[in-house]
């Protein structure tokens, strides 16, 4: 008589015998089945219903908000799709054992197949990146280092952002940096290389902008890969385009026109990109878009902004100067879209006035703040100055060399006393240009630097 050690040996051995049997009748009937499906319809799933997450509409400010105010609340979590209600999950089972000491080898055989599913599953699902965002962010001190290498004139303020947002982030647990707050971490630096983007224009600033360029799309790869964000426009250049991919454009974009050779409707500059969670806006995108148009006044203030740009700064007071004065054109750029004539004639008058300073910083010796390089700036400005005249408007007469006396009015002129070792009341330059429209009557008084104590 055979020996319980026996028997179940044997049971064992049969148990495994109709497994394999019966695996060969599933993969002949599913052989079957597959042939005679239709291949367009037998992958098809129901898309996955999202779970709704609450909008924040934060375009008030440019600027990324404080980390330390990062709302906690605020949840991201990626929706699990459920099942696929028309899978079919009828499986072929063995007859059921029909001894308790049958059933004990079975449960402990389906328990040693569960517990190796379970380990190749672990083996096939991506570890978990403990280190989120933070290799990236780190590459944040790039630009600094690239800003000191080509010695590039921008704003310590601007760079503040960049040592505080990665010391947050990096004080979050692995789990946290894929979580909300993390996420919106990301996010607001994306934003701010938005900023440095949209800010710091021309081929002076192009190894700055490469390498903004190449962050802002590895960070947004990373919060859509690892969060499930959208970030947006990346890649897209139409507003036809981003429509494509936002579920309401006029929810997710803040839309300024401005006027470029652009075709109507490309997107021209980027204030600050989108984001999208679960068909929800996290955050609306500001863009400038073309409006197909480009005008004699926004063409000289493109080119304006660029001999501007491409002034290279001697001292803290230049760079000051040519930041300023970069800031100012990009400000008149971006309200002149629908612009009376008469405002866009006094917009030209500021960008004059403005490319004349940088000219002639103190109306004594041109070229003393930027050396070597005001000829761009010259040609761009009388090109101003040819526009106003085609406008009406003639230019004040200053006799430089002369001396300033009650021949001058007063309407017309304002004086600047000037140190110098001229004699007393000497003409030593134009400080600003002034102009009389057609009636005479002046619309900018001319300013005189003037020899005096």
């Amino acid at each position: 008589m055979a020996t319980l050690a026996e028997l179940l040996d044997e049971i064992r051995q049969l148990l495994t015998a109709l497994s394999s049997r019966f695996d060969e009748l599933a993969q002949e009937i599913a052989g079957l089945e597959s042939s005679d499906s239709d291949p367009e319809t037998r992958d098809f799933q129901l898309p996955s219903e999202p779970e709704p997450v609450e909008s924040t509409d934060d375009t008030q400010s440019l600027e990324p908000p404080p980390l330390d105010e990062v709302p906690q609340a605020l949840s991201y979590e990626v929706a699990t799709p459920p099942e696929n209600p028309d899978e079919d999950t009828k499986t072929v089972e063995a007859d059921e054992p029909k001894t308790s000491e049958m059933k004990a080898v079975a449960r402990e055989g389906a328990s040693m197949e569960t517990a190796e599913i379970k380990a190749d599953e672990e083996i096939l699902a991506p570890p978990p990146t403990a280190a989120g965002a933070l290799p990236l962010l780190e590459k944040l001190a790039r630009l600094q280092e690239i800003v000191t290498k080509k010695e590039l004139e921008v704003s310590a303020k601007d760079f503040a952002f960049v040592p505080k947002s990665t010391e947050v982030y990096a004080s979050l647990s692995g789990e946290g940096r894929v979580g909300p707050k993390g996420a919106r971490i990301v996010l607001d630096c994306i934003n701010f290389l938005d900023s440095i983007d949209y800010k710091y224009v021309g081929d002076y600033y192009s190894s700055l902008r490469e390498a903004v360029a190449a962050l802002t799309r590895s960070l947004s790869e990373f919060l859509q890969r690892e969060v499930g964000y959208k970030i947006f426009p990346l890649g897209q250049e139409t507003r036809g385009e981003i429509e494509a991919v936002v579920p309401d454009y006029s929810a997710a974009v803040q839309e300024k026109q401005t006027y470029s050779s652009a075709p109507a409707g490309t997107v021209v500059a980027v204030r600050r990109r989108g984001a999208i969670l679960d068909n929800n806006v996290v955050r609306k995108a500001q863009l400038l878009v073309s409006s197909g148009e480009q005008t004699k006044v926004s063409s000289l203030l493109e080119a304006g902004l660029n001999a501007v740009s491409s002034l290279k700064a001697s001292s803290e007071r230049s760079a000051e100067m040519k930041l300023k004065g970069m800031g100012s054109i990009i400000e008149w750029r971006d309200k002149l879209s629908g612009a009376s004539e008469d405002h866009a004639m006094t917009v030209v008058r500021y960008a004059m006035n403005l490319l004349h300073t940088l000219e002639n910083p103190t109306g004594v010796a041109s070229g003393e703040i930027f050396p070597g390089q005001t000829q761009k700036l010259k040609k761009v400005n009388d090109r101003m100055v040819s526009l106003l005249r085609s406008a009406g408007l003639s230019e004040i007469i200053v006799s430089v060399g002369g001396v300033f006396d009650e021949s001058y009015d007063p309407s017309k002129y304002e004086r600047k006393k000037v140190a110098s070792d001229k004699p007393e009341g000497a003409i030593l330059g134009v400080l600003r240009r002034g102009f009389l429209d057609r009636n005479g009557i002046p619309v900018q008084k001319a300013v005189v630097a003037v020899s005096g104590k």
